[in-house]
């Protein structure tokens, strides 16, 4: 199996555990920030979705949401989409190619992840496209090992859930370098998932202090 879960140090709240696995470094480079304020480039206002609008208001209060708070939060989480903004892409990374995709200077936020898990990191297998991927970090929430924390960090206010990865993604789908964990992070701000991928030690993780972890 995947790792176990345990107590991360700091974590409280309702369902303080956290997976946590062995020795080993993280697909995504150890403590690699997230991407920058929740709005982007171009700005604008926030998402007026009710349950961004919960989360936000959840995060500016710094309090615990009630299981069926965690639910909707979920569920949401679930059938979100993911980031369409272009991004910039690192010299190290361009001229990556996969699927019809080659990565240039600058790239959709979809082609990029898709490039760097599959081809880059190699945590997902060779032939996954992006709608597996996809469903993948969306399952993260519907897995019954998963935990979630609500922050505001960067300028964003952000939802990460966390998980086993053997819980969420299919064997045919694993990669050949997959870690033991899997994350999936979403912009209350902007509605929509900005990153996910798989990790061996939560230390890895950009996280702020004293984050409270929610089963």
């Amino acid at each position: 199996m995947g790792s176990n879960l345990v107590t991360g140090a700091g974590s409280t709240g309702s369902g303080g555990n956290v997976p946590r696995s062995g020795v080993g470094t993280g697909g995504s480079g150890g403590g690699v920030p997230l991407p920058p304020t929740g709005l982007g480039e171009g700005g604008g206002q926030p998402s007026n979705h009710p349950t961004d609008i919960l989360m936000r208001d959840i995060i500016q209060q710094d309090r615990t949401p009630t299981p069926d708070e965690l639910r909707q939060i979920r569920a949401h989480i679930a059938t979100a989409s993911f980031n369409p903004a272009m991004r910039r892409v690192g010299r190290s990374e361009r001229g990556k190619s996969y699927q019809g995709i080659v990565l240039g200077a600058r790239a959709l936020s979809t082609d990029y992840h898709l490039v760097k898990r599959v081809v880059i990191e190699q945590q997902w297998a060779y032939g996954t496209t992006f709608a597996e991927y996809l469903a993948d970090l969306r399952n993260i929430v519907r897995s019954g090992q998963s935990s979630i924390a609500l922050y505001f960090y960067r300028n964003e206010h952000t939802v990460m859930a966390i998980a086993p990865r053997e819980s969420v993604v299919a064997a045919t789908r694993t990669g050949s370098r997959p870690e033991q964990n899997i994350l999936v992070i979403y912009s209350a701000d902007r509605g929509n998932i900005i990153t996910g991928y798989q990790f061996s030690e939560l230390s890895e993780v950009d996280l702020p202090e004293g984050v409270r972890w929610h089963k």
